[in-house]
């Protein structure tokens, strides 16, 4: 083929040839040998081209796509030398197709050729000599390294943002020259380029924004051939408008690629203004997604020129990205947005107007509400094209829901727009269901009412729609009009027809089918529904419990329609049938079916009794207690023995006869069953129902049964016996007694001491204090932690006579000092400290006066503070910080740990007083004290999972300071002599791991789009690969967050410096092969499975990330040679043992 391009260099036989070559690459298999001679051939090529082609270039970006991961060093260098000449030298075509194959190279080229690349970008926007193409295809390779390298971009933003910037020539917009062509697409191809720059995300481009705004707000207006009205009320009807033609077409090889046949749509070919508009819009969108905490600097600077550009937007395929910006902006002014959750004062929209300021998107939104909904009533009328009407509906979808409703005067008019375009335009219809969706649930009934027949009809369309995304849409908007709690709703008998219809057709699928019989069930507990209409419905859901099918939707059906209606009193004779399926149902082997039979019966059985069903309910209670042996006989279910428990606690209260001795029974075979594992409140519920319902002498019968049954010293037997005897006082007295003289004669004193416990923290009971005491030195642990709670328990209903006794038990020569801050930790979870303030103060004042030299003192002494803190922030919070800075470091510890103990049990009271110096506790990531910094990670990583609202504002403090600790400190290393052996031990491993954990935390808990806004993701996936080759723990943490990693930023994970997909199978491969002697020990062979099983779940995480972009015609980068080898790889892991 070479001797042909030579003789056919020219012409169409040249074209034909390299068509021939393009295909060879195209179609060639993705193997290395392969990729090695076509590469050898191709570079062979370069030789022969006198000028450059655009028929080669499209050779070169196939063969880059396919096999630039084979090409070596010396030919990186010569096609970057041969595209540096296309980019100075070639003409038109031919150097943005150079532009592109370079975007495809750069993966490839190590930083010093990376930096040539930007200085050669620099000296062409530099020289005054470059002609306007050059110009433009330097912003346009700008572009193209922006987005096929954001990470390397980020190191040259400063040097290439500012003369892109430069070329837009902003000062001259006022100049209209509508003959300069090449201007205008210098300006088009700028702003593309800066919606490049944006889209590299938070905190990169904070420092631009400003500027970014001002270009935005520079384009959007910039339309020189409209005239402006003086007045502001304009018409909503444009005459003007052109239909708009195809928008999306296939764009070449990349989306920098604009090709000038979009001009073709539009009526006024010398003016392409439109498209600078067009790229304005679409940069203000990547603004708002790339800097959400800048979003009320964003507001005040383009929101009211948007609303008004909108207005006045003559071009529908402008007006379209005017109006996706616009819903941009509004969906990110949510309360849920990264905006308002960041906040160091969370916002609260309130009707007391001081609450809200003139920078506040949301009061702003507030204030132009009007003019929104005025666009929307206008588009909807001035254009036949249904996506624009999709986007007009969104916006109204979203100013709904972020404002949390509109005004009544805004209301009508978007009803009306929703009940007209309902009728016109039935290709939206699902759109216009969401929009009723979020009326319905954003407004109050009174606003709701006038405007309750027009929903309701779009509601019915909606239904009745043959489409299936339509119809299931339909039926859940009928869920949100029945919250809505309107007494009468106007054509409920057509909306029930609809929902029948959709619920007994065979026609329909499963799903929709469930859907209806949901929304039927959910229809039928309607008070303003008449009850012929209630029978009929109820007959329906009772024919679906034969379907099975459907029988599982129809429990579910039964169990809404019994907690919206007494069906027992109203409709007794469906409900005693129903009731007999549902306990047919308990003998299936389907847990679902069985679970939600069991929810049907309780909600039945709950509502209001009826008396002719009493020989029905008798039914119910045997075969529920059938079935709950049935499950103790093989696999305990929790979950269905809680519903079983609050049953039977139901019919129990409703003294159906008999002694309940079965009932009683069915508890203790429980609690011998499960050990201890269920300690339910539903459970205790049933026990307090059941003393309440004996006789005396049955109770104390119970009591001495349950105490000689009891398998060891189960918690749950003595939280059982302890409610019997307090639901008994007549003959409890006997029993306290008994125990307590168990207590000074050492005769069965853990159940004593539990069963005490559990009826002091009830009732006011007294104890001798000595008597629970004088067992702490016993040697049994067990009897010693269970006085300690028993002594805490009691105390707490007697705070103000023994919380002294207890106090001076606290001291650090104590050996008992545990035990008595357990009691006192009772103490404060109960409800009485909450009214005795003074009691706080002595608790408070007497922990941080002790010594605690041991670890599980001071975990209990920290628990105790957090506790503390959360009943009065205001009071103990500023004096917590204030131990951080003790020359103690156990004070310091101990305050952190309290602090960190908080985040799992706190509220949002708490949570505002903390919010001001949580940094200050996680500044100790940096004490001299390595036991600190392990504390202070530990509470990062507990703010990550329960608090993170609060610590990621300051995550780009703290995160360098993470990074660091993750790295092997040799200092921490030290070499003992053990023997004729030099054991080494790293004093820094487990402060290493911690880091490790605190980053797996981060990647796991965070949001892929908050993760990017908020971390250095190519310094922390650094830090991740080096862990592979650290201890076991580490290496583990390191393989999970690694596929982690995968699905948030994929191009960083095959581009970075020691990323690569080839690199990556590389150290898999590593950790793969490692070989466990045969005479190791067992933890050896467990760890190394362990790695195994890590390597295998990252693999398949990442290649669940590949599959995805391959399906979706994306591979992100890798070449066809890289897809073969990690296919080749993964195939091998899938065979890998455990």
């Amino acid at each position: 083929m070479k001797k042909r391009l030579k003789q056919d260099s020219k012409g169409d036989a040249s074209s034909i040839t390299y068509m021939a070559i393009r295909t060879i690459v195209c179609k060639a298999n993705a193997s290395p040998n392969v990729a090695r001679i076509l590469t050898t051939h191709l570079f062979e090529l370069l030789d022969v081209k006198e000028e450059s082609s655009i028929d080669f270039l499209d050779v070169l970006i196939d063969h880059l796509k396919r096999f630039g991961s084979s090409i070596g060093d010396k030919e990186v260098v010569a096609l970057e030398t041969y595209l540096r000449h296309v980019l100075s030298d070639g003409k038109g075509i031919v150097r943005k197709r150079g532009a592109i194959a370079f975007g495809y190279l750069l993966r490839y080229l190590n930083e010093a050729q990376w930096q040539a690349v930007v200085k050669f970008i620099v000296a062409g926007l530099d020289d005054a000599r470059s002609d306007p193409s050059t110009v433009k295809i330097l912003v346009f390779l700008t572009g193209i390294l922006a987005k096929n390298d954001a990470n390397r971009f980020r190191g040259c933003l400063n040097e290439l943002f500012g003369r892109v910037h430069r070329c837009l020539r902003e000062d001259l917009l006022e100049d209209v020259d509508e003959s300069d062509e090449d201007l205008v697409e210098i300006r088009e191809t700028g702003l593309v380029t800066m919606e490049a720059i944006a889209g590299l995300g938070y905190p990169v481009i904070e420092p631009l924004v400003d500027t970014l705004l001002s270009t935005v707000n520079n384009f959007i207006s910039y339309d020189p051939n409209y005239n402006e009205p003086e007045s502001e009320d304009e018409n909503d009807d444009d005459n003007d408008d052109v239909e708009m033609g195809d928008e999306d077409e296939a764009e070449d090889d990349d989306e920098f690629d604009m090709s000038d046949d979009d001009a073709d749509q539009f009526s006024d070919d010398e003016d392409q203004s439109w498209k600078l508009r067009r790229y304005a819009f679409k940069l203000c969108s990547a603004v708002v997604h790339a800097a959400p905490y800048n979003l009320a600097k964003i507001y005040d600077a383009l929101l009211k020129s948007i609303i008004k550009r909108v207005s006045a937007e003559r071009e529908d395929t402008v007006k379209l990205e005017a109006i996706n910006a616009l819903s941009v902006m509004i969906v990110a002014a949510a309360d849920e947005g990264p905006y308002y959750t960041s906040k160091a004062v969370r916002a609260r929209r309130s009707s007391d107007a001081s609450m809200k300021t003139d920078s506040d998107p949301q009061s702003m939104l507030e204030e132009n509400s009007r003019k929104l909904v005025k666009i929307v009533k206008g588009a909807s009328t001035s254009s036949n094209v249904n996506i624009l009407h999709g986007f007009i509906i969104e916006i109204l979808q979203n100013l709904i829901v972020v404002l949390k409703g509109l005004q009544p005067d805004e209301l009508n008019t978007v009803v009306n727009v929703l009940s007209s375009l309902s009728k016109s335009k039935p290709a939206i219809l699902v759109d216009l269901l969401q929009a009723v969706s979020a009326v319905l649930k954003k407004h109050d009934l009174a606003a709701l009412e006038p405007h309750l027949p027009s929903l309701v009809e779009i509601i019915i369309l909606g239904i009745q729609d043959s489409y299936y995304k339509v119809s299931s849409q339909g039926l859940d908007v009928v869920l949100d009009l029945l919250s809505t709690g309107a007494n009468e709703i106007p054509l409920l008998d057509r909306v029930e027809s609809g929902i029948v219809a959709k619920a007994t057709s065979n026609s329909y699928d499963l799903e929709t089918r469930e859907r209806a019989i949901k929304a039927l069930s959910s229809l039928l507990g309607h008070a303003s529904l008449p009850a012929s209409n209630v029978e009929s419905g109820v007959a329906v859901i009772t024919e679906l419990l034969s379907n099975e099918a459907l029988r599982l939707a129809a429990v579910n059906a039964v169990e809404l329609v019994a907690k919206n209606k007494p069906v027992s009193k109203e409709i007794p004779v469906w409900t005693g049938n129903v009731l007999q399926s549902l306990c047919g149902f308990l003998k299936q082997s389907s847990r679902p079916l069985r679970l939600s039979s069991l929810n049907a019966i309780y909600s039945i059985v709950s509502g209001e009794a009826s008396p002719e069903l009493k020989g029905c309910y008798s039914e119910v209670r045997l075969q529920c207690l059938k079935h709950g042996n049935d499950v103790l006989q093989s696999v305990t279910d929790n979950q269905i023995l809680s519903i079983i428990f609050a049953i039977l606690r139901v019919l129990t209260a409703m003294n159906l006869g008999g002694d309940n001795t079965d009932t009683a029974q069915f508890i203790v075979s429980v609690l011998n069953k499960t050990s201890g594992s269920i300690a339910d409140t539903s459970l205790m519920e049933l026990v307090e129902v059941l003393a309440q319902s004996i006789p005396a002498n049955v109770g104390k019968q119970m009591v001495s049964e349950f105490e000689s049954t009891k398998k060891g010293d189960n918690e749950l037997f003595a939280q059982v016996v302890s409610c019997l005897l307090q639901q008994q006082p007549d003959f409890s007295s006997t029993f306290v007694a008994k125990y307590e003289q168990n207590l000074a004669n050492n005769v069965d004193v853990k159940w004593s001491a539990m069963v005490l416990g559990n009826i002091g923290k009830k009732s006011t009971i007294d104890v001798e204090l000595n008597v629970i005491v004088n067992q702490f030195s016993s040697e049994d642990e067990g009897i010693r932690t269970a006085c300690a709670q028993a002594l805490g328990d009691i105390s707490s209903n007697h705070i103000e006579t023994h919380l002294d006794k207890i106090l001076q038990g606290l001291s650090s020569d104590n050996k008992a000092t545990y035990l008595y801050l357990t009691a006192v930790r009772e103490i404060i979870l109960s409800e009485n400290i909450k009214q005795l303030p003074q009691a706080l103060e002595k608790i408070w004042t007497q922990l941080f006066t002790l010594n605690n030299a041991d670890e599980g003192e001071r975990a209990k002494v920290a628990e105790c503070i957090g506790r503390l803190s959360i009943l009065d922030p205001e009071r103990f919070l500023p004096e917590l910080r204030n131990y951080l800075s003790s020359p103690d470091w156990a004070v310091r510890v101990t305050a952190l740990s309290s602090v960190k103990y908080t985040f799992g049990q706190s509220h949002d009271r708490y949570d505002e007083f903390l919010r001001p110096i949580i940094l200050n506790f996680l500044e100790l990531v940096e004490d001299e004290k390595l036991e600190i910094r392990q504390v202070a990670l530990s509470t990062l990583i507990s703010a990550i999972h329960n608090k993170p609202n609060l610590v990621v504002p300051h995550l780009p403090k703290l995160l360098p300071i993470l990074n660091k600790e993750t790295m092997i400190d040799e200092s921490r290393i030290r070499h003992v002599q053990m023997g004729p052996f030099k054991q080494k031990f790293d004093d820094g491993l487990y402060l290493r791991k911690t880091a490790y954990e605190t980053i797996y935390t981060l990647v796991t808990t965070l949001s892929p789009a908050r993760l990017k806004s908020i971390l250095n993701l190519e310094i922390l996936l650094d830090r991740v690969i080096s862990g592979l080759s650290d201890e076991h723990d580490i290496k583990v943490l390191s393989c999970v967050t690694l596929g982690r990693i995968a699905g948030v930023d994929f191009d960083l994970l095959i581009s970075a410096p020691d990323g690569g997909i080839s690199n990556i199978i590389g150290k898999f491969n590593g950790l793969l092969g490692v070989r466990v002697k045969e005479n190791a020990i067992k933890q050896e062979f467990e760890k190394q499975s362990e790695v195994v099983r890590s390597v295998q779940r990252a693999s398949h995480q990442i290649d669940d990330v590949i599959q995805a972009k391959v399906k979706e015609g994306d591979s992100s980068g890798l070449s066809d040679v890289e897809l073969s080898e990690w296919n080749q790889y993964i195939s091998g892991i899938a065979k890998t043992p455990n």
